[in-house]
């Protein structure tokens, strides 16, 4: 018997479960075929066994640890037990699916650029501007869409890898601070002015930070912008009395929040205290909020432009001439702030 999971390397712990009640069912995996997503089974009695999928470990690290390597397929290799003692730590599997997904992004980047000035070029020519404005338009919301799925995707998987399972309490106070991943050093003493006002971040969730009442004596607050996050370095950071309170990762930013509550006459923790590796941070996120900056900065300039244009020749109705006017100006201003705020940041 064959079947087919098209997405199966994308969610290990799924399939894994998958194949423990094929196999209680009475089908055992006998045959991997990774890149035509298919799996192989063949009868057997039914049986109760755990199962393990991993990705490019080296062979036997998982036998002392109660697992019998069933079969092997390009970088994966399927273990199977009755009672292991040692379970795979995810890590190059999460690598793979941080490698996918800002190829994905990138891809999605690319087709968004290329779409509005594809689009911003042939309005101003007035070449099919009807059915190009409702094209693009279709195109930007599937956009969109997939972008906002393929962002909350990754992130959950990102959870779930490093462990983390936030509960905000009831009483938390939530605090919106739009774009504060570009402007980090600012947003730290934002953080620190709340904690002297009596209230403890929890938990940061996109542009929501949760705060609770102050409960520690004096604590110390670090945002990194590293890159790619490993197990390593985060149970380094936690050895150390470190908590997590966000950890992200997309194509460019690479940004993690910490905490750690020290007493009155103690010196100030930090994650590192050599000022040379503070600026390398810093300047890392420096780099990667103008290059973006840059970029929607063109792009508005470019759809001002156009919108000019259409205004002046009558190629577009007023009215959407007029709102795609206001629109690009705003988001101008917006990423205008955001390079002033992060210089400023910076130096």
């Amino acid at each position: 018997m064959k079947k087919f999971r098209p997405f199966w390397s994308y969610r290990i712990e799924e399939t894994e479960k998958w194949l423990e009640e094929m196999l209680q069912a009475g089908y055992r995996l006998k045959q991997l075929q990774p890149l035509l997503r298919l799996f192989t089974f063949e009868r057997v009695d039914s049986q109760v066994k755990r199962y393990l999928i991993d990705y490019k470990s080296p062979k036997g690290l998982y036998v002392e640890g109660g697992w019998k390597q069933l079969l092997q397929a390009h970088n994966w290799t399927v273990y199977e037990g009755e009672a292991p003692t040692r379970f795979s730590s995810r890590e190059k599997v999460f690598q793979r699916i941080r490698t996918h997904y800002m190829l994905a992004t990138v891809l999605l980047l690319v087709l968004f650029f290329y779409l509005n000035t594809a689009a911003g070029v042939l309005m101003a020519l007035r070449f099919g501007t009807g059915f190009y404005l409702s094209a693009f338009l279709v195109l930007f919301v599937l956009f969109m869409c997939a972008s906002l799925y393929l962002n909350k995707w990754y992130h959950t998987k990102e959870k779930a890898y490093l462990n983390i399972d936030p509960k905000v309490a009831l009483h938390a106070i939530r605090k919106r601070r739009v774009g504060w991943m570009y402007v980090q050093f600012l947003t730290k003493r934002w953080l620190e002015r709340m904690f002297a006002q009596g209230y403890e971040l929890e938990y940061v969730k996109g542009m929501s930070f949760y705060f609770k009442p102050r409960e520690s004596a004096c604590i110390s607050y670090e945002i990194l912008n590293e890159k790619p996050k490993n197990s390593a370095a985060l149970l380094f950071y936690s050895e150390s009395g470190w908590t997590a309170k966000h950890l992200y990762s997309s194509l460019m930013w690479h940004i993690s929040i910490w905490s750690k509550p020290y007493e009155v006459g103690e010196v100030k923790p930090r994650i590192t205290y050599e000022q040379k590796e503070r600026l390398k941070s810093m300047r890392r996120g420096l780099v990667n909020t103008n290059v973006l900056s840059v970029l929607f900065i063109l792009v508005m300039t470019l759809n001002i432009f156009n919108s000019l244009n259409q205004m002046q020749n009558a190629y577009m109705p007023y009215g959407y001439s007029l709102a795609l006017l206001i629109l690009s100006s705003m988001v101008l201003l917006y990423w205008l702030w955001i390079f002033v705020q992060s210089v400023y940041g910076y130096m």
